[in-house]
């Protein structure tokens, strides 16, 4: 399956088309994300946690689209909604015909790009309210969390990843004899320290004594 989306090309240039185009370069292979060899239960809690977090990161740019892709299903096995939507871009595209000519006048007052999009959603919010709108975002927004979840949870991470999670105890064992080395070069050296001390100690104790011994000689 191809790992190439187009986004539309009557999308306007923006943030939006940008961002979406973002998410298109750093999109992961489909058949990887759809691979069922790839599905199996995590072992423990621990391996599920690092799964979910590694899977979000890894393949954020599917679940985008994944999510995009729920939206469209809720709008097209809900006609009323594109009956509710049809109604809001028809008022944007009115009004923005009208801005061509002449600016917009309410009540003695020229409307404003906020004030047109505010006037638009007044006009259809019978429509989307119809259309059980809340219930549709609802859905949406608890379809995606159990279809990433699940995703997330059950998808084994890919080879780099788990190779880097086998690495991790070895690396952490490592890091523990370095630092165990480490405090015996420090213990030496301090023991070497004090025995040098002592030695000047002596030293100095026995020049005193020859210091002393010459005096009473004198």
């Amino acid at each position: 399956m191809s790992n190439k989306i187009n986004i539309p090309a009557l999308l306007p240039q923006g943030p939006a088309k940008e961002w979406l185009e973002q998410r298109r370069a750093t999109i992961r292979p489909w058949a990887n994300f759809l691979d069922q060899k790839r599905f199996a239960k995590p072992r423990n809690f621990g391996e599920l946690c690092k799964r979910l977090v590694r899977n979000v990161e890894y393949f954020q740019s599917n679940y985008v689209f994944v999510f995009l892709g729920l939206i469209v299903y809720c709008l097209i096995t809900s006609p009323l909604l594109l009956i509710a939507l049809a109604v809001f871009f028809g008022a944007c595209y009115i009004m923005y015909l009208k801005t061509q000519q002449s600016q917009l006048v309410l009540l003695g007052r020229e409307l404003s790009t906020a004030h047109q999009y505010s006037l638009a959603g007044a006009v259809s919010f019978p429509f989307f309210w119809l259309a059980g709108a809340g219930s549709a975002v609802f859905w949406v927004l608890g379809a995606t969390l159990v279809v990433i979840g699940s995703h997330a949870a059950f998808h084994e991470l890919e080879s780099v990843e788990t190779d880097e999670l086998q690495m991790e105890p070895v690396r952490r064992k490592k890091k523990a004899e370095e630092e165990e080395g480490g405090r015996r070069r420090r213990q030496r050296k301090k023991k070497k320290a004090e025995e040098e001390g002592g030695e000047k100690k002596k030293k100095k104790k026995q020049l005193k004594q020859l210091g002393a011994e010459s005096w009473r000689f004198c």
